[in-house]
């Protein structure tokens, strides 16, 4: 209440504050505490609250179907551990302009109201949140009832959300909430999401594949998904997203379904950033064949795995429909799945090739090394570069690899050798050691022919970065996506 007195006195303030630190339980506000600031604050734009939401009484809950609505405020930040869902009422009746609205739930074990209190609200409310359009959700432990009580209340009153950002822990014992999370948000907002952003540290592994959990959303344009150990299907999700501009995957195993390259339906996907987990050879093929307005691909410490040629020695990613602007290939390794092995083979000879007669001379910059840097022409040919993944000491324990680009001779014997990979692989017969992930020493480098090599084949490279490292800021991506 003294807090309350020192802001009456502040009658033209529209930007506040309040956050009770490393004291919880120091400011727990009640629904007339609330109603008193927005009498106090009849200005007030944007508020950031870390404090405690009390229980709602009986004399409240009348209250909140009579409440003065606060129009000014359109950004409401909220750090609460909420005590009982009615709030959510409360606020989507409180606040008709909120625009932007970022809720951290700290933790709800004590929670004394069933969601079906809330439910029956609802329908008494003459509307809920008629202007918002992006919001935050953040919660240390499992999803809880409060934000599965705003799919209900988005769904029911049609509020026109597009830009959404989910982020949540799952336990162990919970393996079903990453898809029903997906299927509740997307189901809900499936005529207005533009922008999707999912996040989780600790999700289960997941046997099923969560792309045919998304509802059909037809706006979504950007989607962000940051799960552990999840399984998509990229024919689907891009089916289910049939406007989808950028994609981000990280965490996710990525392949395509049984029935993905029979499609002949074209995708729009412009931009693609995948990173921490497992793809396959096919689904570049896929992208390629389906997706043909992509320009930017980012590929950050990703396995990709594929059958090699016995013929050829080849693991091929054709992307012959592919014009790549800007592509990263960064921390990427490569396995043949050949022989049925648990872990596959280790390839580490990459091969980046383009036709020579599309080939243009990118603009010079100082971050992106560039490898295709000729002359246009118009001689028919491909032109190739060899990098060769390796270890400078197999027997380091965090098994750091390298990467290089091999000179003209090295580049002459490797394609010499693969012109007769079959014959050759048959005399190969020295044994060297390799490192945790199958790497040899750079001076040892011949005695990885024998592994084959991959090859991605592309219409068009314009900048390219290749490497262990990636040497781009964090930001370099993301503000990129915002031109495109």
């Amino acid at each position: 209440m003294e807090l309350l007195k020192i802001l009456s006195c502040l009658p033209r303030l529209e930007n506040l504050g309040i956050d009770q630190g490393e004291n919880p339980g120091s400011l727990v506000f009640t629904l007339e505490h609330f109603e008193l600031l927005h009498q106090h604050l009849p200005q007030l734009r944007d508020a950031s609250l870390a404090l405690e939401l009390d229980a709602i009484s009986n004399d409240d809950l009348r209250r909140i179907r009579s409440t003065t609505p606060a129009k000014n405020l359109v950004t409401f930040n909220l750090s609460s551990d909420v005590k009982d869902n009615r709030w959510l009422c409360y606020f989507a009746q409180k606040y008709p302009n909120l625009s932007v609205f970022n809720w951290i739930l700290i933790k709800n074990d004590n929670i004394q109201q069933s969601s079906n209190d809330a439910v029956s609200i609802f329908s008494g409310l003459p509307y809920a949140f008629p202007n918002l359009s992006a919001i935050q959700m953040y919660t240390e432990e499992d999803a809880d009832l409060q934000h599965f009580l705003l799919w209900k209340l988005f769904r029911k009153f049609k509020v026109p959300l597009n830009n959404l950002k989910y982020t949540f822990s799952a336990s162990h014992d919970s393996p079903e909430l990453l898809p029903t999370i997906i299927h509740e948000c997307t189901h809900s907002l499936s005529s207005t999401l533009t922008t999707l952003t999912i996040i989780t540290a600790h999700q289960p592994a997941m046997t099923r594949d969560i792309s045919a959990y998304f509802d059909y959303c037809i706006h979504l344009i950007n989607l962000n998904l940051v799960v552990a150990d999840a399984q998509v299907s990229i024919d689907v999700l891009l089916t289910q997203c049939p406007s989808l501009i950028r994609l981000r995957l990280s965490g996710v195993t990525l392949s395509v379904g049984s029935e993905g390259m029979k499609q002949q339906v074209q995708h729009k996907l412009r931009m693609l950033q995948i990173a921490y987990k497992t793809t396959t050879a096919n689904t570049f093929n896929y992208i390629s064949l389906h997706c043909r307005q992509l320009k930017y691909m980012n590929l950050t410490d990703v396995l990709v795995t594929g059958s090699i040629s016995p013929e050829t020695g080849s693991l091929c990613l054709s992307m012959p429909h592919t014009h790549f602007e800007i592509l990263h290939m960064h921390g990427v390794r490569f396995c043949s799945s050949n022989n049925g092995a648990h872990h596959g083979v280790p390839v580490n000879f990459i091969v980046l090739s383009q036709p020579t007669a599309v080939l243009q001379k990118p603009k010079p910059t100082k971050l992106i090394k560039t490898f295709f840097s000729g002359k246009p022409t118009t001689k028919r040919s491909i032109q190739y570069t060899w990098f060769h993944i390796f270890s400078n000491d197999i027997k380091l324990e965090n098994d750091a690899y390298l990467m290089r680009v091999l000179d003209n001779k090295e580049a002459k014997y490797a394609k010499n050798y693969f012109r007769q990979f079959r014959r050759n692989t048959s005399t190969i017969s020295a044994k060297v050691e390799r490192s945790y992930h199958g790497q040899l020493t750079m001076c040892n480098w011949k005695h990885d022919l024998s592994q084959g090599y991959v090859n991605l084949m592309c219409a068009y490279i314009g900048e390219c970065s290749v490497g262990y490292k990636n040497m781009f800021s964090k930001t370099f991506w993301s503000e990129l996506a915002e031109n495109i």
